[in-house]
Protein backbone atom coordinates (compact mmCIF):
# COMPACT_ATOMS: atom_id res chain seq x y z
CA UNK A 1 0.00 0.00 0.00
CA UNK A 2 1.44 3.37 -0.93
CA UNK A 3 1.50 6.30 1.46
CA UNK A 4 -0.63 8.43 -0.87
CA UNK A 5 -3.51 5.94 -0.61
CA UNK A 6 -3.79 5.97 3.17
CA UNK A 7 -6.71 8.38 3.20
CA UNK A 8 -8.72 6.98 0.32
CA UNK A 9 -10.51 4.16 2.16
CA UNK A 10 -13.09 4.10 4.93
CA UNK A 11 -11.39 5.15 8.11
CA UNK A 12 -8.94 7.33 6.16
CA UNK A 13 -9.67 10.39 8.34
CA UNK A 14 -8.84 8.45 11.47
CA UNK A 15 -5.67 7.22 9.79
CA UNK A 16 -4.60 10.76 8.92
CA UNK A 17 -5.37 11.96 12.42
CA UNK A 18 -3.25 9.14 13.81
CA UNK A 19 -0.24 10.18 11.74
CA UNK A 20 -0.75 13.88 12.49
CA UNK A 21 -0.84 13.14 16.22
CA UNK A 22 2.38 11.19 15.88
CA UNK A 23 4.27 14.35 15.05
CA UNK A 24 2.97 16.22 18.11
CA UNK A 25 2.96 13.46 20.69
CA UNK A 26 5.08 13.41 23.81
CA UNK A 27 8.24 11.28 24.05
CA UNK A 28 6.43 8.94 26.43
CA UNK A 29 3.50 8.63 24.04
CA UNK A 30 5.79 7.91 21.12
CA UNK A 31 7.63 5.26 23.12
CA UNK A 32 4.32 3.53 23.94
CA UNK A 33 3.20 3.76 20.29
CA UNK A 34 6.47 2.33 19.01
CA UNK A 35 6.29 -0.45 21.59
CA UNK A 36 2.79 -1.32 20.37
CA UNK A 37 4.06 -1.09 16.80
CA UNK A 38 6.89 -3.50 17.60
CA UNK A 39 4.39 -5.98 19.03
CA UNK A 40 1.97 -5.65 16.10
CA UNK A 41 4.82 -5.89 13.61
CA UNK A 42 6.19 -9.00 15.30
CA UNK A 43 2.78 -10.69 15.28
CA UNK A 44 2.27 -9.85 11.60
CA UNK A 45 5.77 -11.02 10.68
CA UNK A 46 5.31 -14.32 12.51
CA UNK A 47 2.02 -14.91 10.71
CA UNK A 48 3.59 -14.28 7.31
CA UNK A 49 6.57 -16.47 8.20
CA UNK A 50 4.24 -19.36 9.09
CA UNK A 51 2.46 -18.98 5.76
CA UNK A 52 5.76 -18.84 3.90
CA UNK A 53 7.09 -21.88 5.72
CA UNK A 54 4.00 -23.90 4.87
CA UNK A 55 4.62 -23.20 1.18
CA UNK A 56 8.35 -23.89 1.21
CA UNK A 57 8.86 -27.31 -0.30
CA UNK A 58 12.24 -27.56 -2.03
CA UNK A 59 11.12 -30.54 -4.11
CA UNK A 60 8.35 -28.51 -5.70
CA UNK A 61 10.54 -25.62 -6.82
CA UNK A 62 12.46 -25.40 -10.06
CA UNK A 63 13.46 -21.74 -10.44
CA UNK A 64 14.37 -22.16 -14.09
CA UNK A 65 10.74 -22.93 -14.95
CA UNK A 66 10.41 -19.18 -15.39
CA UNK A 67 12.27 -19.57 -18.67
CA UNK A 68 9.25 -21.44 -20.04
CA UNK A 69 6.89 -18.62 -19.13
CA UNK A 70 5.24 -20.75 -16.43
CA UNK A 71 5.41 -19.91 -12.75
CA UNK A 72 4.14 -22.61 -10.34
CA UNK A 73 1.22 -21.45 -8.14
CA UNK A 74 3.09 -22.07 -4.90
CA UNK A 75 6.02 -19.96 -6.10
CA UNK A 76 3.69 -17.13 -7.13
CA UNK A 77 2.06 -17.27 -3.70
CA UNK A 78 5.48 -17.05 -2.08
CA UNK A 79 6.29 -14.04 -4.23
CA UNK A 80 3.09 -12.27 -3.22
CA UNK A 81 3.48 -13.02 0.49
CA UNK A 82 7.07 -11.84 0.47
CA UNK A 83 6.03 -8.62 -1.32
CA UNK A 84 3.31 -8.05 1.28
CA UNK A 85 5.90 -8.44 4.01
CA UNK A 86 8.36 -6.04 2.35
CA UNK A 87 5.65 -3.42 1.75
CA UNK A 88 4.55 -3.78 5.36
CA UNK A 89 8.12 -3.23 6.58
CA UNK A 90 8.62 -0.24 4.27
CA UNK A 91 5.47 1.49 5.58
CA UNK A 92 6.32 0.81 9.22
CA UNK A 93 9.87 2.07 8.72
CA UNK A 94 8.86 5.24 6.84
CA UNK A 95 6.32 6.25 9.45
CA UNK A 96 8.51 5.23 12.40
CA UNK A 97 5.86 2.81 13.64
CA UNK A 98 8.53 0.39 14.83
CA UNK A 99 11.82 1.00 16.57
CA UNK A 100 15.19 0.90 14.77
CA UNK A 101 16.17 -1.89 17.17
CA UNK A 102 13.23 -4.01 16.00
CA UNK A 103 14.22 -3.55 12.35
CA UNK A 104 17.87 -4.32 13.10
CA UNK A 105 16.90 -7.52 14.90
CA UNK A 106 14.55 -8.60 12.10
CA UNK A 107 16.95 -7.91 9.24
CA UNK A 108 20.06 -9.31 10.90
CA UNK A 109 18.78 -12.13 13.11
CA UNK A 110 15.38 -13.26 11.80
CA UNK A 111 15.81 -14.12 8.11
CA UNK A 112 15.69 -10.50 7.01
CA UNK A 113 18.43 -11.22 4.49
CA UNK A 114 16.20 -13.93 2.95
CA UNK A 115 13.26 -11.49 2.74
CA UNK A 116 15.36 -8.91 0.89
CA UNK A 117 16.86 -11.62 -1.32
CA UNK A 118 13.40 -12.93 -2.27
CA UNK A 119 12.35 -9.37 -3.14
CA UNK A 120 15.38 -8.99 -5.43
CA UNK A 121 15.07 -12.49 -6.91
CA UNK A 122 11.56 -11.77 -8.14
CA UNK A 123 12.42 -8.44 -9.74
CA UNK A 124 15.86 -9.30 -11.06
CA UNK A 125 15.91 -13.09 -11.62
CA UNK A 126 19.27 -14.45 -12.75
CA UNK A 127 17.46 -17.19 -14.68
CA UNK A 128 16.16 -14.86 -17.42
CA UNK A 129 18.93 -16.03 -19.75
CA UNK A 130 20.87 -19.33 -19.82
CA UNK A 131 24.11 -17.48 -19.03
CA UNK A 132 23.37 -13.84 -18.34
CA UNK A 133 26.69 -12.02 -18.50
CA UNK A 134 25.03 -8.75 -17.33
CA UNK A 135 23.85 -10.29 -14.06
CA UNK A 136 27.41 -11.13 -12.99
CA UNK A 137 29.24 -8.10 -14.42
CA UNK A 138 26.84 -5.18 -13.86
CA UNK A 139 26.23 -5.93 -10.19
CA UNK A 140 29.72 -6.21 -8.70
CA UNK A 141 29.11 -4.79 -5.21
CA UNK A 142 25.59 -5.67 -4.04
CA UNK A 143 25.63 -3.13 -1.20
CA UNK A 144 26.57 -0.28 -3.54
CA UNK A 145 24.04 -1.49 -6.08
CA UNK A 146 21.13 -1.49 -3.64
CA UNK A 147 22.19 1.93 -2.36
CA UNK A 148 22.59 3.48 -5.84
CA UNK A 149 20.27 1.71 -8.28
CA UNK A 150 17.07 3.63 -9.16
CA UNK A 151 15.27 0.26 -9.22
CA UNK A 152 15.80 -0.32 -5.47
CA UNK A 153 14.76 3.04 -4.03
CA UNK A 154 11.70 1.48 -2.36
CA UNK A 155 13.78 -0.65 0.03
CA UNK A 156 16.61 1.80 0.68
CA UNK A 157 15.19 2.74 4.05
CA UNK A 158 15.27 -0.93 5.11
CA UNK A 159 18.72 -1.98 3.95
CA UNK A 160 20.39 0.73 6.03
CA UNK A 161 19.60 -1.46 9.05
CA UNK A 162 21.63 -4.39 7.72
CA UNK A 163 24.87 -4.82 9.63
CA UNK A 164 28.10 -6.39 8.34
CA UNK A 165 26.86 -9.94 9.00
CA UNK A 166 23.50 -9.20 7.39
CA UNK A 167 25.18 -7.95 4.22
CA UNK A 168 27.46 -10.98 4.25
CA UNK A 169 24.51 -13.39 4.27
CA UNK A 170 22.62 -11.40 1.63
CA UNK A 171 25.63 -11.21 -0.70
CA UNK A 172 26.31 -14.92 -0.21
CA UNK A 173 22.73 -15.74 -1.25
CA UNK A 174 23.01 -13.49 -4.29
CA UNK A 175 26.43 -14.74 -5.43
CA UNK A 176 25.46 -18.34 -4.72
CA UNK A 177 22.41 -18.02 -6.97
CA UNK A 178 24.51 -16.55 -9.78
CA UNK A 179 27.03 -19.37 -9.46
CA UNK A 180 24.29 -22.02 -9.32
CA UNK A 181 22.75 -20.66 -12.51
CA UNK A 182 26.07 -20.61 -14.39
CA UNK A 183 26.98 -24.07 -13.15
CA UNK A 184 23.57 -25.48 -14.12
CA UNK A 185 23.77 -24.43 -17.76
CA UNK A 186 27.53 -24.93 -18.10
CA UNK A 187 28.78 -27.38 -15.44
CA UNK A 188 32.36 -27.12 -14.32
CA UNK A 189 32.51 -23.89 -12.32
CA UNK A 190 35.51 -24.65 -10.14
CA UNK A 191 35.46 -23.69 -6.48
CA UNK A 192 31.68 -23.25 -6.30
CA UNK A 193 30.97 -26.17 -3.92
CA UNK A 194 33.84 -25.28 -1.59
CA UNK A 195 32.78 -21.63 -1.58
CA UNK A 196 29.27 -22.53 -0.41
CA UNK A 197 30.74 -24.78 2.29
CA UNK A 198 33.30 -22.30 3.67
CA UNK A 199 30.92 -19.33 3.67
CA UNK A 200 28.11 -21.14 5.48
CA UNK A 201 27.25 -18.91 8.48
CA UNK A 202 27.17 -21.97 10.75
CA UNK A 203 30.61 -23.35 9.82
CA UNK A 204 32.21 -21.83 12.92
CA UNK A 205 30.09 -24.22 15.00
CA UNK A 206 31.89 -27.25 13.55
CA UNK A 207 35.35 -25.93 12.56
CA UNK A 208 37.71 -24.11 14.93
CA UNK A 209 39.02 -20.67 13.99
CA UNK A 210 42.61 -21.72 13.17
CA UNK A 211 41.50 -24.58 10.92
CA UNK A 212 38.93 -22.37 9.19
CA UNK A 213 41.52 -19.67 8.43
CA UNK A 214 43.85 -22.32 7.04
CA UNK A 215 41.10 -23.71 4.80
CA UNK A 216 40.17 -20.21 3.63
CA UNK A 217 43.79 -19.52 2.68
CA UNK A 218 44.01 -22.82 0.78
CA UNK A 219 40.70 -22.16 -0.98
CA UNK A 220 41.82 -18.71 -2.12
CA UNK A 221 45.04 -20.20 -3.47
CA UNK A 222 42.97 -22.77 -5.38
CA UNK A 223 40.97 -19.90 -6.92
CA UNK A 224 44.20 -18.34 -8.20
CA UNK A 225 45.17 -21.72 -9.69
CA UNK A 226 41.85 -21.78 -11.53
CA UNK A 227 42.54 -18.25 -12.78
CA UNK A 228 45.95 -19.36 -14.03
CA UNK A 229 44.30 -22.20 -15.97
CA UNK A 230 42.09 -19.69 -17.80
CA UNK A 231 45.24 -17.80 -18.81
CA UNK A 232 46.33 -20.85 -20.82
CA UNK A 233 43.20 -21.91 -22.74
CA UNK A 234 43.12 -25.19 -24.61
CA UNK A 235 39.98 -24.54 -26.65
CA UNK A 236 37.85 -21.78 -28.20
CA UNK A 237 36.66 -18.88 -26.05
CA UNK A 238 33.03 -19.24 -24.98
CA UNK A 239 30.45 -17.12 -23.16
CA UNK A 240 30.75 -19.71 -20.38
CA UNK A 241 34.36 -18.62 -19.85
CA UNK A 242 33.34 -14.96 -19.54
CA UNK A 243 30.80 -15.80 -16.83
CA UNK A 244 32.96 -18.33 -14.96
CA UNK A 245 35.92 -15.92 -14.81
CA UNK A 246 33.78 -13.21 -13.22
CA UNK A 247 32.33 -15.66 -10.72
CA UNK A 248 35.86 -16.73 -9.71
CA UNK A 249 36.66 -13.03 -9.33
CA UNK A 250 33.51 -12.43 -7.25
CA UNK A 251 34.22 -15.40 -4.97
CA UNK A 252 37.77 -14.13 -4.43
CA UNK A 253 36.55 -10.63 -3.54
CA UNK A 254 33.85 -12.03 -1.25
CA UNK A 255 36.46 -14.01 0.69
CA UNK A 256 38.71 -10.95 1.02
CA UNK A 257 35.84 -8.69 2.07
CA UNK A 258 34.17 -10.94 4.60
CA UNK A 259 36.74 -13.52 5.67
CA UNK A 260 40.11 -11.72 5.51
CA UNK A 261 39.26 -8.23 6.70
CA UNK A 262 40.12 -8.09 10.37
CA UNK A 263 42.21 -11.26 10.19
CA UNK A 264 45.82 -10.99 11.43
CA UNK A 265 46.80 -13.20 8.47
CA UNK A 266 45.24 -10.94 5.81
CA UNK A 267 48.47 -9.45 4.44
CA UNK A 268 50.25 -12.82 4.40
CA UNK A 269 47.41 -14.52 2.53
CA UNK A 270 47.21 -11.70 -0.03
CA UNK A 271 50.97 -11.79 -0.56
CA UNK A 272 50.74 -15.58 -1.01
CA UNK A 273 48.08 -15.00 -3.68
CA UNK A 274 50.33 -12.55 -5.52
CA UNK A 275 53.21 -15.03 -5.34
CA UNK A 276 51.03 -17.89 -6.63
CA UNK A 277 49.49 -15.75 -9.37
CA UNK A 278 51.88 -12.89 -10.33
CA UNK A 279 49.31 -11.52 -12.78
CA UNK A 280 46.51 -11.38 -10.23
CA UNK A 281 46.44 -7.56 -10.27
CA UNK A 282 46.14 -7.64 -14.06
CA UNK A 283 43.33 -10.21 -13.76
CA UNK A 284 41.58 -8.09 -11.14
CA UNK A 285 41.82 -4.96 -13.29
CA UNK A 286 40.67 -6.84 -16.40
CA UNK A 287 37.53 -8.04 -14.62
CA UNK A 288 36.93 -4.54 -13.23
CA UNK A 289 37.46 -2.97 -16.67
CA UNK A 290 35.13 -5.40 -18.43
CA UNK A 291 32.52 -4.83 -15.75
CA UNK A 292 32.83 -1.04 -16.12
CA UNK A 293 32.64 -1.40 -19.90
CA UNK A 294 29.34 -3.29 -19.71
CA UNK A 295 28.07 -0.74 -17.19
CA UNK A 296 28.85 1.99 -19.73
CA UNK A 297 26.96 0.01 -22.39
CA UNK A 298 23.96 -0.42 -20.08
CA UNK A 299 24.09 3.26 -19.14
CA UNK A 300 23.97 4.12 -22.85
CA UNK A 301 21.02 1.70 -23.14
CA UNK A 302 19.18 3.60 -20.41
CA UNK A 303 19.99 6.98 -21.95
CA UNK A 304 18.63 5.74 -25.29
CA UNK A 305 15.36 4.76 -23.60
CA UNK A 306 15.09 8.30 -22.20
CA UNK A 307 15.27 9.71 -25.72
CA UNK A 308 12.19 7.78 -26.80
CA UNK A 309 8.80 9.43 -26.50
CA UNK A 310 7.43 6.17 -25.15
CA UNK A 311 8.57 2.58 -24.80
CA UNK A 312 5.26 1.64 -26.43
CA UNK A 313 6.51 3.17 -29.68
CA UNK A 314 8.94 0.25 -30.00
CA UNK A 315 7.94 -2.74 -32.08
CA UNK A 316 7.51 -6.22 -30.65
CA UNK A 317 9.44 -8.21 -29.54
CA UNK A 318 11.89 -5.39 -28.67
CA UNK A 319 9.28 -3.69 -26.49
CA UNK A 320 8.71 -6.95 -24.60
CA UNK A 321 12.44 -7.40 -23.97
CA UNK A 322 12.90 -3.80 -22.84
CA UNK A 323 10.01 -4.07 -20.39
CA UNK A 324 10.70 -7.54 -18.97
CA UNK A 325 14.12 -8.90 -19.89
CA UNK A 326 16.57 -6.00 -20.01
CA UNK A 327 16.20 -4.79 -16.42
CA UNK A 328 19.38 -5.44 -14.45
CA UNK A 329 20.79 -4.37 -11.12
CA UNK A 330 23.77 -2.03 -11.55
CA UNK A 331 25.76 0.28 -9.30
CA UNK A 332 26.87 3.70 -10.57
CA UNK A 333 30.62 3.24 -9.96
CA UNK A 334 30.65 6.08 -7.43
CA UNK A 335 33.25 4.38 -5.23
CA UNK A 336 35.67 4.30 -8.20
CA UNK A 337 38.28 2.38 -6.21
CA UNK A 338 41.41 0.83 -7.74
CA UNK A 339 42.35 -2.84 -7.59
CA UNK A 340 42.90 -4.07 -4.05
CA UNK A 341 46.11 -5.71 -5.27
CA UNK A 342 47.48 -2.44 -6.62
CA UNK A 343 47.06 -0.96 -3.16
CA UNK A 344 49.43 -3.59 -1.76
CA UNK A 345 52.30 -2.08 -3.72
CA UNK A 346 54.25 0.18 -1.41
CA UNK A 347 53.83 3.87 -2.17
CA UNK A 348 51.39 3.29 -5.04
CA UNK A 349 49.24 6.30 -5.87
CA UNK A 350 46.27 6.00 -8.19
CA UNK A 351 44.03 8.50 -9.79
CA UNK A 352 41.07 7.32 -7.77
CA UNK A 353 42.96 7.72 -4.48
CA UNK A 354 43.08 11.51 -4.84
CA UNK A 355 40.07 13.76 -4.43
CA UNK A 356 37.59 13.03 -7.19
CA UNK A 357 35.37 15.51 -8.97
CA UNK A 358 31.67 14.78 -8.70
CA UNK A 359 30.24 12.03 -10.89
CA UNK A 360 28.13 14.57 -12.76
CA UNK A 361 24.40 15.08 -13.06
CA UNK A 362 23.81 11.51 -14.12
CA UNK A 363 25.68 10.22 -11.04
CA UNK A 364 27.63 7.72 -13.15
CA UNK A 365 31.42 7.39 -13.34
CA UNK A 366 31.97 5.57 -16.62
CA UNK A 367 34.97 4.82 -18.77
CA UNK A 368 34.73 8.30 -20.33
CA UNK A 369 35.08 10.06 -16.94
CA UNK A 370 38.39 11.91 -16.56
CA UNK A 371 38.87 10.48 -13.07
CA UNK A 372 37.99 6.91 -14.09
CA UNK A 373 39.85 4.47 -11.87
CA UNK A 374 41.44 2.46 -14.70
CA UNK A 375 42.21 5.33 -17.08
CA UNK A 376 45.91 4.41 -16.84
CA UNK A 377 45.20 1.28 -18.91
CA UNK A 378 44.28 3.32 -22.01
CA UNK A 379 46.33 5.27 -24.51
CA UNK A 380 45.32 8.96 -24.73
CA UNK A 381 42.62 9.65 -27.29
CA UNK A 382 43.45 12.80 -29.26
CA UNK A 383 40.33 12.88 -31.40
CA UNK A 384 38.63 16.27 -31.47
CA UNK A 385 34.97 17.11 -31.21
CA UNK A 386 33.65 13.75 -30.02
CA UNK A 387 31.47 13.32 -26.98
CA UNK A 388 31.51 10.85 -24.13
CA UNK A 389 28.59 8.69 -23.05
CA UNK A 390 25.84 11.19 -23.94
CA UNK A 391 26.79 14.04 -21.53
CA UNK A 392 28.43 16.92 -23.35
CA UNK A 393 32.21 16.97 -23.10
CA UNK A 394 33.06 19.04 -20.04
CA UNK A 395 35.67 19.12 -17.30
CA UNK A 396 34.54 15.68 -16.07
CA UNK A 397 34.06 13.82 -19.37
CA UNK A 398 36.22 13.03 -22.37
CA UNK A 399 35.90 11.02 -25.61
CA UNK A 400 35.47 7.28 -25.09
CA UNK A 401 38.95 5.69 -25.06
CA UNK A 402 39.30 2.76 -27.44
CA UNK A 403 42.92 1.56 -27.31
CA UNK A 404 44.65 -0.24 -24.45
CA UNK A 405 48.36 0.22 -23.81
CA UNK A 406 48.71 -3.55 -23.58
CA UNK A 407 46.34 -6.44 -24.02
CA UNK A 408 45.99 -8.40 -20.76
CA UNK A 409 47.41 -11.90 -20.70
CA UNK A 410 43.88 -13.13 -20.08
CA UNK A 411 43.14 -14.34 -23.63
CA UNK A 412 40.55 -12.63 -25.84
CA UNK A 413 39.65 -9.88 -23.37
CA UNK A 414 41.93 -7.22 -24.88
CA UNK A 415 40.50 -7.40 -28.42
CA UNK A 416 36.97 -7.86 -27.06
CA UNK A 417 37.21 -4.73 -24.89
CA UNK A 418 38.60 -2.58 -27.71
CA UNK A 419 36.05 -3.84 -30.25
CA UNK A 420 33.14 -3.18 -27.90
CA UNK A 421 34.42 0.34 -27.17
CA UNK A 422 34.67 1.11 -30.90
CA UNK A 423 31.18 -0.26 -31.51
CA UNK A 424 29.84 1.69 -28.53
CA UNK A 425 31.32 4.95 -29.83
CA UNK A 426 29.93 4.35 -33.34
CA UNK A 427 26.49 3.35 -32.06
CA UNK A 428 26.17 6.47 -29.92
CA UNK A 429 27.28 8.76 -32.73
CA UNK A 430 25.38 7.29 -35.66
CA UNK A 431 22.26 5.35 -34.65
CA UNK A 432 18.72 6.33 -33.71
CA UNK A 433 17.57 5.43 -30.18
CA UNK A 434 15.61 2.32 -31.20
CA UNK A 435 18.46 1.04 -33.37
CA UNK A 436 20.85 1.68 -30.49
CA UNK A 437 18.73 -0.46 -28.19
CA UNK A 438 19.02 -3.47 -30.49
CA UNK A 439 22.78 -3.14 -30.92
CA UNK A 440 23.51 -2.39 -27.26
CA UNK A 441 21.39 -5.38 -26.25
CA UNK A 442 23.55 -7.60 -28.44
CA UNK A 443 26.72 -6.33 -26.76
CA UNK A 444 25.30 -6.90 -23.28
CA UNK A 445 24.01 -10.40 -23.94
CA UNK A 446 26.71 -11.65 -26.33
CA UNK A 447 29.99 -9.82 -25.74
CA UNK A 448 31.89 -12.91 -26.94
CA UNK A 449 30.83 -12.04 -30.50
CA UNK A 450 33.08 -8.98 -30.39
CA UNK A 451 36.41 -10.81 -30.00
Amino acid sequence: MKESRLGTHRGGQAGRAFFYRAYAESPEGRARRVERGDKAASDFYEGIEKALESLRNPESFEPRLEDTGYTPPNRMTLYHLNDVLVNFLVIFQRHKLVSPEWLQELLNQKNGDQIIFNYLARRFPVYKFPVAVPTVYLNVDLKLTLEESPFTEEIRGLIKYLNHSGWQRLERLHLGTQADNANFFFPGLKGYTKFIELTNPTISETVNKEELEREIGQFMLSLTNNINEFSSPTGPFHIRDISHLKLLHSMLHFMIKYHLNGSPNKQKILQDLIHACPKIQEFDETMMLFSDLLKSVYFAYGQSLKELNSVYSLHDPLRERVAKKMIFLMDMNKSNQPSIFSQLRKGAVHKSEVELPGPGEDGFIGIDHRAYRLAHLFKPDHEIGQEGLFPKVDKDHQPIPTTLYHHPQLPHFGPMIENILRHLKAIIQNDSPDDRLLKLEQILLHPEKFQ
